[in-house]
């Protein structure tokens, strides 16, 4: 893979979300979450159940790939402040969520909400795209009017292609091996890139996801820990039935 292909690559637009780059920061989000679409989600409709079990299915699968959606379709510290506000929210009680209806108006929406930190406005939006968006999405299942194999599909592609980096070999004491993956790698990686580039947290996580792998391993590389496989390598290894 190229390093321009990185870069410039069209986005889709998942569950009405156009979805920006995927970027580390988008994982960090997801794996908070848990999130069922950390990994490539294959889907579809069963036929031994009943049709309710099936739109019970339907219904867990489209909410968690609407929070998905929407976390890929922030940048890492809009999808922070948009979770601290849902946080809030659910904190809420009866009387405050009506002091909070009451409140959002023109004159008054600039005010911090009681001790919460958070304006009256930020509140009243978040409210409402969370509010409407699970509503929207409920309706759109138990009518039929989704077609969630595709929306899925869709974003299971544009994950598998964001995640994309160069062939490399890791390098340990003289042997060359393949290196494997760890559940800390999203730490490794902001961790290796603040200390030996002068990328900002920021960059760091809202980057094409691609080109965040790419200055990783080239900083292992300088190291002295991996090296990059060519394409003139890996075809010499095909062809000679190499493994390494």
């Amino acid at each position: 893979m190229k390093f321009a292909d990185m870069l410039g690559e069209n986005t889709p637009t998942v569950m009405g979300i156009k979805l920006r780059p995927y970027c580390l920061g988008h994982v960090v989000h997801l794996q908070q979450e848990n999130s069922l679409f950390l990994t490539t989600v294959r889907f579809q409709i069963l036929e031994n159940v009943t049709p309710q079990e099936n739109v019970k299915r339907m219904s867990y699968v489209a909410l968690e790939l609407a929070m998905a959606a929407l976390i890929c379709g922030m940048t890492y510290e809009e999808c922070t402040h948009f979770k601290e506000c849902v946080e809030t929210l659910k904190c809420l009680t009866p009387d405050e969520k009506k002091e909070l209806k009451r409140l959002n108006k023109p004159n008054k929406r600039q005010q911090v909400f009681k001790t919460y930190g958070k304006t009256v406005e930020e509140l009243a939006q978040v409210e409402k795209v969370y509010g409407d968006f699970d509503r929207t999405i409920k309706k759109l299942v138990k009518s039929g009017q989704m077609n969630l194999l595709f929306e899925v599909n869709k974003f299971n592609a544009y994950t598998e292609n964001g995640s994309q980096f160069p062939d490399y070999d890791t390098v340990n004491k003289g042997e060359v091996h393949q290196s494997g993956t760890n559940d800390n790698w999203t730490h490794n990686v902001r961790s290796t890139l603040l200390a030996e580039t002068n990328l900002s947290q920021t960059e760091i996580y809202n980057q094409p996801l691609q080109v965040t792998l790419f200055d990783f391993f080239k900083c292992a590389e300088r190291n002295g820990m991996v090296k990059f496989t060519t394409d003139i390598q890996q075809q010499l290894k095909k062809q000679a039935g190499i493994t390494i």
